[in-house]
């Protein structure tokens, strides 16, 4: 009996190249920043907002990105729409926290520094 291990190579490699590499979004979501080096991205926000929104633009400079998550949470006993933005450098790897808004209003940096915390110890705890 013949073994099929040349048709499962090249299934594995058709496989691969068809999932293509990870999205800087990807990268981002599966990065930790100084801030909170205990936790992804990912698991932060997903904790907050089980349903996160996800975007990606164009960083101001070239090979930088602008993620953002976003989704509604509790804040002072009111539903409010929370978006945190991080920033992706190409050729460094480096993920930054570049804050927040609730409901589309900037929140000073304090403020999105105590979120990000926040968040962070739950995921912790």
């Amino acid at each position: 009996m013949k073994t099929p291990r040349p048709i499962i190579a090249v299934l594995t490699l058709a496989l691969l190249t068809a999932c293509g590499e990870p999205t800087v979004i990807d990268i981002v979501k599966d990065s930790s920043v100084a801030e909170c080096s205990a936790a992804t991205v990912g698991d932060m926000l997903v904790l907050y907002f089980p349903a996160t929104t996800w975007t990606a633009y164009n960083g101001k400079a070239e090979g930088t990105f602008e993620i953002r998550g976003s989704g509604e949470l509790q804040y002072v006993g009111v539903t409010r729409t929370a978006e945190l933005r991080f920033l992706y450098d190409e050729s460094t790897g480096q993920v930054t926290y570049d804050g927040a808004t609730l409901n589309g209003t900037e929140q000073p940096q304090a403020m999105a520094q105590q979120l990000l915390r926040t968040m962070c110890d739950e995921v912790r705890s």
